[in-house]
């Protein structure tokens, strides 16, 4: 099939290093290539030298912040940083578009618009010039200008990127990638995703939104390609709601407002830092668990309780051979990385038994996912360190490496519902190879050991909110609902349960059915595991401890 073809709208030959591991992607793909370069021609600056030392002084308290916010959350891959764009496309060429500009806008003249179009281009891809407006936006490639929004454009449609997010202390910040249009920030969206605001740091949360943005960016071309643009903007157009924005029009902040974000980030940092200190040997991950028969009452939850210097997360039942096994995940602060361990349920005396360890590799390991096949017992650990989804049989109280189901791929928190004859694989993946952020992907088989195939949907969430599972997919009554993680508030806060409606290998539908939250127990404030077995119904919560 042919390959999509791109032109990239530039300001100058830098890029941000973002986009510019996006294109090295998209040349090592065979699903799109960069056919031209269109670089904004741009003049002389008409704005008085006043006017420029007046924004620079009313932006100098964020960009002092900024600095020092960069310099206390260092990383060793800046999705900001500018790349010279020659070193990575050296032999593409390259256009200057004169523009007819305004205050905020940009329009191509027809002599740009008639170059930019003998490149044959399927789409052109924004990343830089002002707000575009006029004919380039419909007539110089067959699909328009693809643009990204850093910022939920339902809430906060203008500039900086995520700065009010951070500003208001919002618990998510988002991104959308769309086509524009002569609206601001409301053309038709091809992708979009959310991930969790660092209130305390701007630049840590532009990082997480801009990297998942980026694999966002070519998870989306790889779709496109696949099904073919015509197919997929069709369904986007067909499955396209309502774009409503009822907020205000967001502009670089006063001298003010900067000197006050300043003392806000800097006042949570030190609350952040305050609680932990007070409660660091106070709270833990721990296991509860309470009879199947008593239908999720929570109040009636007894506590498990790890050894000193570990914690207790991630716990799977399974009935198995008339017995109920619990695996789970047991962290070990000196060693800094989880294993599997195990504890069986003595039905007599109504208590598990001291815990055995049965798996323990170098990298960490958790969430150890449990299903029987074919009466025997196998168990998937999240093993995101080391790049696999792997199956282990249970024989003789170890576990024993069986094969790989998925290899290169950052997963985590992956497990398998039966169902119509096939084997369903629910796993939250990285879609950014420097991203921090996991989208809900399905994989399907006709045996357990595979192969799986990627589901026509994926991703199936891209919300922070919803897409990192919870636990294994849960079946009550003759329903089936998958639950998820809400990290939207902080991490492992509560859980949302979703009921399954459809799912064939082209089609997925859930709805929201419950939330559940830790509120029973004023000893604990959090819940983020929860799953089942014949008998027993076990969870994992955060709270007071006793070692």
């Amino acid at each position: 099939m042919t390959k999509i073809r791109i032109g990239l709208l530039v300001n100058d030959l830098t890029i941000p290093y973002w986009l510019a591991e996006s294109i090295k992607d998209i040349l090592r793909s065979d699903y799109a290539e960069i056919a031209v370069i269109v670089k904004r021609n741009q003049g002389p600056s008409s704005q008085p030298k006043i006017k420029f030392y007046s924004t620079l002084l009313n932006s100098l308290p964020l960009i002092v912040a900024t600095k020092l916010d960069q310099f206390i959350f260092k990383t060793p891959h800046d999705a900001l940083a500018r790349t010279e764009i020659s070193s990575i496309l050296p032999d593409c060429p390259i256009i200057e578009a004169d523009t007819v500009e305004t205050k905020h806008t940009d329009r191509l003249t027809q002599d740009a618009i008639e170059k930019i179009k003998t490149y044959d281009l399927d789409l052109l891809f924004r990343s830089g010039f002002k707000i575009l407006k006029g004919d380039i936006l419909t007539k110089a490639s067959r699909f328009g200008v693809w643009s990204f929004h850093h910022g939920n454009n339902r809430y906060y449609r203008g500039t900086p990127a995520c700065f009010w997010e951070v500003y208001q202390n919002t618990p998510t910040s988002g991104y959308v990638l769309q086509q524009l249009s002569e609206v601001l920030d409301g053309g038709m969206i091809i992708a979009k995703g959310e991930v969790p605001t660092a209130n305390y740091s701007l630049h840590k949360t532009r990082q997480a939104v801009y990297w998942d943005a980026q694999g966002m960016l070519n998870l989306t071309l790889q779709k496109a390609h696949k099904i073919g643009l015509n197919n997929f903007t069709s369904r986007l157009k067909k499955n396209s709601a309502i774009s409503v924005y009822d907020r205000p029009l967001y502009y670089s902040p006063t001298f003010v407002q900067s000197m006050l974000y300043s003392v806000k980030i800097a006042c949570r940092w030190i609350a952040i830092k305050t609680k932990k200190y007070l409660f660091r040997n106070v709270n833990d991950w721990h296991i509860g668990w309470m009879n199947r028969n008593e239908m999720y009452s929570f109040r009636k939850i007894k506590k498990v309780y790890p050894p000193k210097k570990h914690f207790w997360a991630d716990p799977f039942i399974v009935s198995y051979k008339n017995e109920e096994l619990l695996f789970l995940e047991e962290f070990e602060y000196a060693k800094n990385k989880g294993r599997i361990i195990y504890l069986k349920f003595d039905k007599t005396y109504k208590r598990f038994h001291s815990p055995i360890s049965v798996l323990e590799t170098d990298y960490h390991l958790s969430f150890p996912f449990t299903i029987v096949d074919d009466n025997e017992l196998y168990v998937i650990p999240e093993a995101k360190s080391n790049n696999t989804i792997s199956l282990y049989q249970w024989i003789d109280e170890k576990l024993e490496f069986k094969c790989d189901l998925i290899a290169n791929i950052k997963a985590v928190d992956t497990n398998i519902l039966f169902k119509d004859n096939k084997y369903w694989l629910f796993t939250s993946q990285q879609v950014s190879q420097y991203g921090t952020i996991f989208h809900q992907h399905i994989y399907y088989a006709d045996c357990l050991e595979g192969p799986y195939l990627p589901h026509e949907m994926n991703p199936i969430s891209s919300s922070n909110r919803i897409s990192r599972a919870a636990g294994g997919i849960l079946k009550i009554g003759n329903h089936y609902y998958r639950s998820s993680q809400d990290c939207s508030e902080t991490y492992g806060k509560k859980i949302d349960l979703f009921k399954i409606e459809e799912l064939t290998t082209e089609t997925y539908k859930e709805v929201w059915v419950e939330t559940i939250e830790a509120e029973w127990d004023n000893k604990i404030n959090k819940i983020h595991t929860l799953n089942q077995s014949e008998n027993l119904i076990v969870v994992d919560l955060y709270g007071k401890i006793k070692r």
